[in-house]
């Protein structure tokens, strides 16, 4: 009877895994050495008054302003699609992006799909300052956990690529 428990309880804990969720996600990462504050101008499509859908399966939403500390990345949208550029996507769901160091707001960046100022890169063009990186990591619910392959695209923000 014993063994027929720890069995049970064995199938159970196994079979509890779900599988594998590939997801690719479009970061935007602080190595400024202060506060920056982004503003973002999402499409029509996923835009609901100050918050916009920041997944493609519209499961989050998230304010179109943000406060991003020195030294933290965050998620700026998560997608199903896994073979897609960072540019690309992100030209899909956003028209323009402004962000400025938040004790110097007269350093306005603007970054669009036709151009950018204030910074040598542009986020919306290919190659432009993106690192990739695949994570692994874990979601877990009340009864699953399911592992997730996560294609990060993280366009890093830099005090020497302001031009102004």
């Amino acid at each position: 009877m014993r063994n027929l428990i720890f069995v049970l309880v064995a199938f159970l804990l196994v079979s509890c895994k779900g599988k594998t969720i590939y997801q690719s996600r479009i970061l935007i990462k602080n190595e400024f050495d202060r506060n920056i504050d982004i503003r973002l101008y999402p499409k029509a499509a996923y835009l609901s008054g100050d918050t916009y859908s920041a997944t493609d399966n519209g499961s989050e939403k998230r304010s179109v302003t943000m406060k991003l500390s020195e030294g933290v990345e965050m998620s700026l949208f998560t997608t199903q699609k896994i073979d897609i550029q960072a540019e690309v996507l992100l030209s899909e769901i956003f028209d323009s992006i402004h962000l400025s160091p938040s004790d110097a707001p007269w350093r306005l960046v603007k970054f669009s799909q036709d151009s950018v100022s204030g910074y040598r890169f542009n986020m919306f063009v290919g190659g432009s300052n993106w690192v990739s990186e695949t994570r692994h990591i874990e979601t877990q619910t009340t009864l699953k956990r399911s592992p997730v392959e996560s294609y990060d695209y993280a366009f890093r923000i830099l005090e020497t690529n302001f031009e102004n």
